[in-house]
């Protein structure tokens, strides 16, 4: 996961190309991260989940194949924060 890179790209069964991107949270420090998901046709639409270090990978995965089928996931070990 780089920064500025999506962590993961998938595409829901509607067609819509999905990004996951990975961010800190503030305070540095607190160990939380943040887990958005973007897609930006046919119009702009995110979702975004909060976690920490040692779930975020799997998160990622989980949010990633829930949108592959098309729905929202809502992995153990992250609060779903909705759309902004």
């Amino acid at each position: 996961m780089g920064v500025f890179r999506p962590a993961e790209k998938v595409t829901d069964p509607n067609g819509r190309s999905w990004e996951i991107y990975v961010s800190r949270s503030e305070p540095p420090g607190s160990g939380v991260r943040i887990v958005e998901a973007f897609t930006f046709w046919p119009a702009k639409e995110s979702y975004s989940w909060t976690t920490t270090g040692d779930h975020v990978q799997r998160v990622v995965r989980q949010v990633a194949r829930g949108l592959e089928q098309g729905e929202l996931a809502r992995p153990l070990g992250a609060t779903f924060r909705g759309a902004p």
